[in-house]
């Protein structure tokens, strides 16, 4: 009788084990994907993870570390303030004084006697007062916003990074105590 339990308490403990097993595997591949979307590569294959990531991140890009100038909304980001600077140098240029050209034709006198004239204008307009530093400002202001805009995206995307990591070191940890 007390063998009957004892197997069937194994046989509970390893379908227990079984699931856990499932699980830590379901948990491992969402990891990976989650590390290659951080990564800014949805869909790439990661093969396994070794050592530590973070800092082979820090010192050795070209080894398959994160290249932060590689993520599309770091990558957007940038665009987004050389767009913004961009908009800064058009407005500063604008500061030139406009110059204004008019030529005129006339007809003076009679229909019979027409008398006929030609007038020739110039004005150039010297802006003293505002040198259109409003325009700057406002490029200035969206230059700005650009930049803490890039920031928060950079703090977004090194979060996404290390929580994946730390997901996936969790997972790796659970799998190799399930196995």
């Amino acid at each position: 009788d007390a063998a009957a339990d004892e197997a069937a308490r194994a046989e509970a403990e390893l379908a227990r084990a079984q699931i856990d097993l499932d699980r830590a595997r379901r948990e491992r591949d969402l990891g990976l994907e989650s590390l290659s979307v951080a990564l800014g590569n949805p869909g790439a294959e990661i093969a396994s993870v070794a050592g530590d990531l973070t800092a082979d991140a820090e010192t050795d890009e070209d080894a398959g570390g994160f290249d932060s100038s590689r993520h599309p909304a770091l990558a957007s980001a940038a665009a987004g303030i050389a767009r913004e600077r961009a908009r800064i140098e058009l407005a500063e240029k604008q500061r030139v004084p406009d110059v204004t050209l008019d030529l005129l034709y006339r007809r003076l006198g009679d229909v019979d006697d027409p008398e006929s004239g030609f007038d020739v204008g110039a004005a150039v307009a010297i802006p003293l007062f505002d040198r259109n530093q409003g325009a700057v400002k406002e490029a200035r202001g969206g230059w700005a916003v650009a930049q803490q805009e890039a920031r928060a995206t950079q703090v977004e995307v090194e979060g996404g990074l290390r929580i994946a990591l730390a997901r996936l070191t969790c997972t790796q940890k659970h799998l190799s105590i399930v196995d």
